[in-house]
């Protein structure tokens, strides 16, 4: 037979494995999770391009819409701060308005925007920030004011 305090210790190991399957399923998700900001910096750091990311940050400049090649193009640039640094990255953000509409933008606005990194000295510019009609490449968002534009 079972002391009481031999019970109340199976029952605390219990607790304490299922505590811990708990913060290993967290963390796990955590490892599937875009690491955003972080890798962001990473990719500026080694050059990298056609990279998929996805950050938040604050727009500080709004730079109108230009014709390219590919259509209307509305471009912005972000700051991007870095977790548990105090660096920041400032990025230009380049989307295709004939896809995803205008987006009604202000220096100030917090947007959050999923894309295709591609390296250059100033800190890069993430364009692909919309679905891809064709669908050839991976979709992109921006989301600013509660609305996502894609």
């Amino acid at each position: 037979m079972r002391s009481w305090s031999g019970s109340l210790r199976a029952a605390g190991t219990a607790v304490l494995a299922v505590a811990a399957l708990g913060v290993l399923t967290a963390c796990s998700r955590a490892a599937d999770a875009p690491d955003t900001s972080s890798s962001l910096l990473r990719l500026y750091e080694h050059h990298a391009s056609n990279e998929e990311v996805e950050a938040s940050g604050t727009v500080r400049k709004v730079l109108g819409t230009r014709l390219t090649r590919s259509g209307n193009h509305e471009g912005f640039i972000v700051e991007v701060p870095v977790p548990l640094t105090s660096q920041s990255l400032r990025v230009k953000i380049e989307d295709n308005v004939d896809i995803s509409g205008s987006i009604p933008l202000a220096a100030g606005d917090h947007v959050h925007f999923r894309g295709e990194y591609v390296y250059d000295s100033r800190g890069g510019i993430v364009h692909w920030t919309h679905h891809d009609p064709r669908m050839r490449h991976e979709p992109g968002f921006i989301e600013v004011n509660g609305k996502r534009y894609s």
